[in-house]
């Protein structure tokens, strides 16, 4: 099981050591530098709160500090005076920073073949969700803007929110209100398997786990991907879709790897897929 540990510091240090592996605060200076020590290849944020027993929760960005509308000469808002490492010490089961951007490559049925990008460009603090959400903007490019492959699906933004086992992407309810999270990934044993009501395309999601097996592309090898496939429940608007699932592969402390959907195109369902296969990614 994969362990999470947070450690606080304030005006008196703090520090202890809730899980498995430790993570010390060595210091919290007044020159504005906290030192800690953090296992390796942990993933971890510093938070703040102005009081420990304030009711708004520890807190992992400024946004909601800033353009705020005034109703008379005096405002109260809360300020950071603990701060507190939140630390998952074995790492989360995606790696997606932000400033990466990875690069893959698409092809359909028709012999077609496109760059896709998704760029992680920011932390996105949603305070009506769980908060820590990163917004991933991918777009595809392809030779002739006036001729759109089969399958392309241009620009669009994702919020995705990862923990030790799952990830989550905010997607709308069937009626008005508040965003959920959908259950996209989730790592776990050949056999797990989950299901979400999805607002698109409105019917619920079945997935499992198919098998843990590694992905070459190109000269890589990508090791360890969980095989997830994804199938759509049937209903009668979905009726020219037979074949209404996606398989992709996800690498645990990486990223999508590969994916492979027949849901696309009704002259091609259940002939084959369009294929997206991760080539490669920088760093801003």
């Amino acid at each position: 099981m994969k362990t999470r540990t947070i450690l606080s510091a304030a005006v008196l240090m703090a520090v202890s050591a809730l899980q498995a592996q430790t993570v010390v605060i060595d210091s919290l200076d007044s020159n504005g530098k906290l030192t800690a020590t953090v296992p390796s290849n942990a993933v971890y944020t510093v938070e703040w709160v102005g009081a420990l027993d304030s009711t708004n929760g520890w807190q992992q960005g400024w946004s909601h500090l800033r353009d705020i509308e005034s109703t008379d000469g005096t405002v109260e808002v809360e300020v950071p005076m603990f701060y507190r490492l939140s630390c998952w010490t074995n790492g989360l089961f995606l790696y997606a920073p932000v400033g990466r951007t990875f690069h893959y490559a698409v092809s359909n049925q028709v012999a077609e073949t496109w760059n896709r990008y998704a760029q992680v460009m920011a932390d996105a603090y949603i305070p009506h969700q769980t908060n820590n959400y990163r917004t991933i903007w991918t777009e595809d490019w392809y030779s002739s803007p006036a001729v759109i492959p089969v399958g392309a699906q241009s620009r669009r933004a994702m919020f995705m929110r990862v923990d030790e086992d799952s990830a989550y992407v905010l997607d709308s309810e069937f009626a008005p209100g508040p965003m959920q999270e959908d259950l996209v990934w989730k790592n776990g044993p050949v056999g797990t398997t989950w299901s979400y009501d999805a607002s698109t395309p409105h019917t619920t999601i079945n997935s499992e786990i198919l098998a843990i097996e590694d992905v070459v592309i190109g000269a890589k090898t990508y090791e360890d991907c969980l095989k997830i496939e994804s199938t759509g429940v049937y209903q009668d608007w979905l009726a020219d879709y037979p074949d209404r699932r996606y398989v992709e592969w996800v690498q645990p402390n990486g990223y999508l790897v590969k994916s492979m959907n027949w849901w696309v195109e009704t002259d091609f369902t259940n002939v084959t897929p369009i294929v997206s296969e991760l080539q490669d990614w920088i760093d801003l």
